[in-house]
């Protein structure tokens, strides 16, 4: 008699033999299962070997069960019942426990503004498992193609591109650079960056849009962009080295009006184009889940959660030209 070990890759061939014990015929068989004859008789004819005895008769009128034959039907049913019970029962386990909800969001997003919304999702759906990945856009970018995200909640690109992806913007995001109430600059009213150029700024690395938006904001200025003293995306991180020295910062408005408002930091007055940025989904092209829905409902619909109502306007003409 065969090993387990073979057998166990003939499990194929069971299930053929069911069908040609139904039909009593290898021509029926293979039409029923949709393969040619030639290669359900090879299949058969493996069977057997690995078993080492016929399984069918074969007369003019069709075949019929061996001996041998009807033990291994016995088994083969068997087989085919425990896999359909299997089937069964992980259908019923994944219909119970649905798969995670894989997000991936750029630091400043996922510290001020992706929290509320989160919690709203798993109150909608408690079984829910979101698995947060933190990381730069490219990178989540790059994770989101290989399939590897579900859909990634960050800042859009200056200039639209990431023509394979869908892209939904949520909210527009108020940027500001401040620095500490005690620093020299408060002095002025109006800055240009000529002005800033002589302080240490802190800002995110130098392949991001916004540190590349910056330099070339100081490039057509005509003032020497100073670089960043340190590189960080930590909004936590950025916002104390703000309050304990000199540095200059870009972050988000809502970020800091709790600073403001207390006198412990400014935000200073310029024309900068990096001020405004779009934020919202990178999604692949295709049919989205009901929880995902669920989220880009909850940023696109309550303001409470991110949108200032200032920005009502600018989302309105985003949606009339057919980004919503």
């Amino acid at each position: 008699m065969g090993s387990i070990q073979r057998l166990s890759r003939r499990i194929p061939g069971l299930f053929q033999l069911i069908a040609i014990a139904e039909h009593r015929s290898i021509n029926k068989a293979a039409e029923a299962l949709h393969i040619s004859q030639s290669s359900l008789t090879r299949s058969l004819a493996a069977l057997e070997a690995d078993i080492g005895a016929a399984l069918f008769e074969r007369s003019a009128r069709g075949v019929r069960l061996t001996q041998a034959g009807e033990i291994a039907l016995v088994h083969a049913v068997a087989i085919q019942k425990q896999l359909k019970g299997l089937q069964d029962t992980l259908e019923t386990l994944l219909a119970l426990s649905p798969k995670p909800l894989r997000l991936g969001a750029t630091p400043l997003v996922e510290s001020f503004f992706l929290a509320p919304a989160l919690h709203a999702l798993q109150k909608r759906f408690p079984k829910l498992t979101v698995r947060l990945v933190e990381g730069s856009r490219p990178d989540l970018i790059a994770r989101l193609r290989l399939q590897e995200l579900d859909l990634v909640l960050s800042t859009f690109p200056y200039q639209m591109q990431e023509e394979d992806l869908l892209l939904k913007p949520c909210f527009d995001l108020d940027l500001r650079v401040v620095v500490r109430a005690a620093h020299p600059l408060t002095r002025r009213s109006k800055h240009g960056l000529r002005d800033l150029a002589q302080y240490r700024w802190v800002l995110p690395r130098s392949d991001t849009d916004l540190y590349r938006r910056v330099s070339d904001d100081f490039c057509r200025a005509g003032a020497v962009f100073p670089g960043a003293s340190v590189e960080t995306s930590s909004p936590g991180a950025t916002r104390n080295l703000v309050l304990e020295s000199d540095y200059l910062a870009i972050l988000p408005l809502r970020s800091v009006e709790g600073d403001l408002a207390a006198g412990t930091m400014c935000a200073l007055s310029g024309d900068w184009s990096f001020q405004h940025r779009t934020v919202g989904f990178f999604l692949a092209y295709g049919e989205m889940s009901t929880e995902i829905r669920y989220l880009l409902d909850l940023l696109l619909d309550k303001p409470a959660l991110a949108i200032p109502k200032s920005n009502a306007g600018h989302m309105k003409r985003m949606a009339e030209a057919g980004f919503a």
